[in-house]
């Protein structure tokens, strides 16, 4: 059974692949990687590790859509390409921020919140993008989620608690606002093939940690 630090583990290396493909920057290692095969044994074999049907299952059809694909590192690559030219897009931005009745407490506040987040684990993004950019703060969930596996084998509960609670408080006041209505709405219009298992299983992973922290889910 998995222990404690086993479920952040996973986590961590879960939340990396929405994080690439949502990400500002291309990760060409990452893709290399991702093309191989085992990749997809490791994605399964870290669904598993959370004992979660859905997730489990959205991994598998991810994989097999990847399976599909002749050349996995140009179709991983134009995935991100068509994502990032949704940055210019008024309609569903990548912002968290900008989503809902969240832009009545102002998008320089929010901002900032999200940003004093990042300061508190000392993360410094990039100064060229928005601090609430999707690609960012599904990293920084990573982060997270990463340093508290660490402290758990480290035998610091203190410690690992605090990287927990911060994780379940950004998801909870930051990343669920927004997430599912922009992966909903970017679904909806990229045709690329990919992107219908890509956000089925960023969705079943984020709802597999509101459960697990007792949180709401899809405000939609």
């Amino acid at each position: 059974m998995p222990t404690p630090s086993d479920r952040a583990f996973a986590l961590a290396r879960l939340y990396q692949l929405p994080a690439a493909f949502f990400s500002t920057k291309v990760d060409a290692d990452f893709f290399r990687y991702l093309a191989t095969k085992d990749a997809d044994a490791d994605l399964t074999g870290l669904a598993e590790q959370l004992a979660d049907p859905e997730l489990m299952q959205s991994a598998k059809q991810w994989g097999q859509e990847v399976a599909q694909q002749t050349d996995k590192e140009s179709a991983f690559e134009e995935l991100f390409e068509h994502l990032s030219k949704y940055v210019m897009a008024d309609t569903f931005p990548p912002y968290s921020a900008r989503y809902g009745n969240r832009q009545l407490f102002g998008e320089e506040q929010i901002m900032a919140d999200v940003a004093g987040f990042y300061r508190a684990f000392a993360v410094e993004p990039n100064e060229k993008e928005r601090v609430d950019h999707i690609g960012l703060e599904l990293e920084f969930l990573s982060f997270l989620a990463f340093k508290e596996a660490v402290a758990l084998q480290q035998h610091d509960p203190e410690r690992a608690s605090v990287s927990r609670e911060a994780r379940s408080r950004f998801l909870q006041e930051h990343v669920v606002p927004f997430l599912f209505a922009y992966l909903d709405a970017t679904d909806r219009r990229e045709p690329n093939k990919l992107m219908p298992p890509l956000a089925a299983f960023t969705r079943a992973l984020v709802e597999n940690e509101l459960r697990f922290f007792g949180l709401k889910g899809d405000p939609s």
